[in-house]
């Protein structure tokens, strides 16, 4: 119990970490972030029938559409649209339940959903390694700490929350602490629910970035069927997991909380801690609420040193392009072949374009800069369809070379 107890408190301040970042890219409050985690990693312990452990947060295949939404459709116009993003999760979850689980593996197979995975992990170090850089000697105590405690099996359950207390000892010692926020702080704080309302520019937005997400998803799942060592895409399956998915989009949408998908942060903690229970999952989630009403405990945790968050935040999202790895290592892919060489290229040579945005139209909005009546796609949108349909060409060409030759 005492362990299951440290794994939480580990996933919770990964989870928070990663929530604060993407929460402050997009502008959107991070109590609401908190509350839309805590209630999508339940609803997903739900329909997933208790059986598969991951948590709900706010995605980062996102951000870049997000923020540009909110720029010019402002808060009411997000909401609908992550609302309207479970279309695309529930079409999909049907589809599977029509056509049958087999045919993922060859329309979604390792070699498209692996660089997918690493693509996200690597559209995000740059700003982290800024965030990083602000105190470069606390953010090496705290990245070497961890690594040299997860280095024996002894301390391997504990480091990520070792190498935060070392790094928070380290900061009190350099005067990085600073308690002010956390003194000012109310004991209860309610988040800012921001009400959604219709606008078909934001519908037409989300849903190429939705369904980018939802590649991201179904990797996710493969990645916490290898880290448990269950095949959760069977049982409690993948059209399951897809429609918590969506439900969770829907309900958090309701209050205005950013789209949430499957962390790969608390994957990849979870496979650095040795960990397979859904418990310290569950407890996790709980906790996380729980600071989402909190101002006092939110702020506590906020007074961890911001290179101190931002280190642990590199360790993660690194796991996470590890996992994008690991998914084509232990699918077999074979690299001899000329498509499996190419597709991993395409998606992450397009996927690393600079701005995270791509306009098409013309009209921008006076006085803003930005392009009103275009129609947006995000740039890791554009990269997972580009590779999933190059890799349906090549299915396509191999089914009709496979016929000619008989």
């Amino acid at each position: 119990m005492i362990k299951t107890a440290f794994v939480s408190l580990q996933l919770l301040v990964v989870a928070y970490s990663g929530i604060v970042f993407i929460s402050t890219a997009m502008g959107v409050p991070t109590n609401l972030s908190l509350l839309g985690a805590g209630v999508s990693t339940f609803i997903m312990f739900f329909v997933g029938k208790g059986k598969v452990p991951v948590f709900m947060g706010v995605s980062f295949a996102y951000i870049a559409l997000i923020s540009s939404i909110r720029i010019e459709l402002l808060t009411g116009g997000v909401a609908f649209a992550v609302m309207i993003s479970a279309i695309a999760y529930f079409a999909m979850s049907f589809l599977i339940k029509l056509v049958g689980l087999y045919r993922i593996p060859k329309y979604f197979p390792p070699v498209v959903i692996g660089p997918i995975i690493v693509l996200v992990g690597l559209t995000l170090l740059p700003d982290i390694s800024v965030n990083v850089s602000a105190d470069l000697t606390l953010s090496l105590i705290t990245i070497l700490s961890i690594v040299a405690l997860s280095y024996r099996k002894e301390t391997r359950p504990y480091s990520l929350l070792l190498g935060i207390v070392v790094g928070v000892i380290a900061g009190f010692f350099r005067g990085n602490i600073d308690l002010t926020r956390f003194i000012n702080a109310p004991m209860f704080s309610i988040p800012e629910f921001v009400y959604p309302f219709f606008q078909l520019r934001a519908f037409l937005w989300i849903i190429p970035g939705a369904i980018a997400a939802m590649i991201d998803h179904i990797g996710q799942v493969f990645a916490v069927s290898q880290v448990v060592e269950k095949d959760v895409f069977i049982e409690p399956g993948l059209s399951n997991t897809l429609l918590g998915n969506g439900i969770a989009n829907l309900i958090v949408g309701l209050v205005g909380s950013p789209p949430v998908t499957p962390y790969g942060q608390i994957t990849g903690s979870m496979a650095l801690l040795d960990e397979k229970k859904t418990l310290p999952i569950l407890i996790a989630a709980g906790l996380t609420i729980l600071l989402a009403f909190s101002g006092k405990l939110e702020a506590l945790v906020g007074a961890i040193p911001f290179s101190v968050l931002n280190s642990l935040l590199m360790v993660t999202v690194g796991l996470i392009i590890v996992l994008g790895f690991k998914i084509m290592i232990t699918g077999d892919v074979d690299f001899s072949q000329a498509k499996n060489l190419i597709i991993p290229v395409v998606i992450i040579g397009l996927g690393l374009m600079p701005g995270g945005i791509l306009v098409f139209g013309e009209g921008a909005l006076e006085g803003t800069g930005v392009y009103f009546g275009g129609y947006k796609v995000s740039i890791l949108a554009l990269a997972s369809f580009t590779g999933v349909l190059l890799n349906l060409l090549f299915v396509l060409l191999e089914d009709f070379i496979a016929k000619r030759g008989k």
